[in-house]
């Protein structure tokens, strides 16, 4: 039974804590830091900014307006960068643009260490700012640069790796541009932030399968794993009164090592799913617990198993009981789960045996929470 299962499932799991609820109109950037020589800077300053301190900030503030205004910056940048490039005037003259009037306060921001090697998220936290007291200077490409005078605050929330990345954002992280616009990663770059949120219509969990370079993903404990995760979420909706359904999706990326977002309907709920795609990570701290931000809070303690089991077992009680009265289940067993599978719901035993086959399935692949990748700003500094 769920109680002689030989997991400690008394301890809280803390990584798996709010289901972060996304703002609406949120953008994402990427923002250059000279080949990682500004990277500790803009960390420890708390700030993101970008080349064109000698451009007037009334062009920049105007280049939005038209086809003259726009044209009239370009013609400023010429005349003030020593990029010779065909189109680099052009180029800088958009990214001004973007970071002075498209970046918003609560939009996200990326930043690169020296070759990309780390990967720096934060929150952008202010409207553009000038200090014309930054004159300090540094030495790239063999050329005189200034540090940035015109700036956002941000506020910084992990660092990671760039190997450990969810997503194959390679070619975001190759541009040379100062300031890229990243609303097409959205979903993974979220997805490294926290393990569970919520988008739109979308509740979405990220993890990512901890293989060392000379380990293979077995395809059999992938089979069982979403084989686990199928049966489960579909007995939930059943459960629940949810319309049956089959909007829960997988983006997987399998490389060195194998990383995945899930993605369920709102309407199919956050905690139930979230608790499910829990106990995944059940492998060093077994209980979930989920907050949702200005909403439901729910949590899942004690014997996560035995927990889940009887919270199913008493929904199905209760959604069944007319059906019982009516089949006079006492004298007919087989009529009762017959009705079960009927609705869709799995029998106790079979509860049991999917949460087991997904705990187990998860160990083996190696299953963990995202936020177990987070590194120290003095690991990237000391590389």
């Amino acid at each position: 039974m769920a109680e002689d299962l030989p997991f400690d499932n008394d301890k809280e799991q803390s990584n798996i804590n709010v289901i972060r609820e996304i703002p609406d109109k949120r953008k994402y950037w990427f923002v250059r830091t000279y080949g990682g020589k500004l990277f500790d800077w803009f960390f420890e300053m708390g700030r993101v900014g970008i080349a064109g301190n000698t451009i007037p900030l009334k062009l920049i503030a105007d280049g939005i307006k038209d086809d003259v205004t726009f044209n009239a910056l370009r013609t400023s940048v010429e005349n003030n960068i020593e990029d010779t490039r065909a189109g680099a005037a052009t180029m800088l003259s958009r990214q001004l643009v973007n970071f002075y009037h498209k970046m918003n306060v609560g939009d996200i921001v990326m930043i690169p260490s020296d070759n990309s090697d780390y990967i720096a998220f934060g929150v952008v936290a202010s409207d553009l700012i000038e200090n014309k007291k930054i004159k300090d200077t540094f030495l790239h490409n063999d050329r005189t640069e200034s540090y940035p005078q015109r700036y956002r605050d941000v506020e910084w929330i992990k660092i990671m790796s760039k190997r450990d990345v969810v997503g194959d954002m390679r070619n975001l992280f190759a541009t040379q541009m100062g300031l890229t616009n990243a609303d097409k990663y959205a979903d993974f770059i979220e997805g490294n932030i926290s393990t569970f949120f919520q988008k739109d219509e979308y509740y979405y969990s990220s993890m990512f399968v901890d293989l060392n370079d000379d380990e293979e993903l077995n395809a059999f404990e992938l089979y069982r794993y979403l084989e686990a995760v199928t049966k489960l979420y579909k007995h939930y909706c059943a459960v629940h009164g949810i319309e049956e359904n089959e909007e829960l999706y997988l983006k997987i990326k399998i490389q060195s090592q194998g990383n995945n977002i899930w993605k369920w309907l709102k309407a199919a709920g956050g905690t139930g799913v979230a608790a499910i795609l829990g106990m995944s990570l059940v492998g060093s701290d077994p209980t979930v617990k989920i907050n949702k931000q200005e909403g439901f809070e729910a949590s899942l303690k004690g014997n996560l198993f035995k927990n889940i089991t009887e919270m199913y077992d008493n929904i199905v009680q209760t959604n069944i009981a007319k059906e019982e009265k009516e089949l006079e289940i006492e004298n007919n067993k087989i009529d009762l789960i017959n009705k079960k599978r009927e609705l869709g719901l799995l029998t106790a035993d079979e509860v049991e045996k999917y949460q087991i086959q997904l705990v187990d399935s998860a160990q083996q692949l190696q299953l963990k929470s995202i936020e177990s990748k987070e590194v120290d700003i003095s690991e990237v500094i000391s590389n």
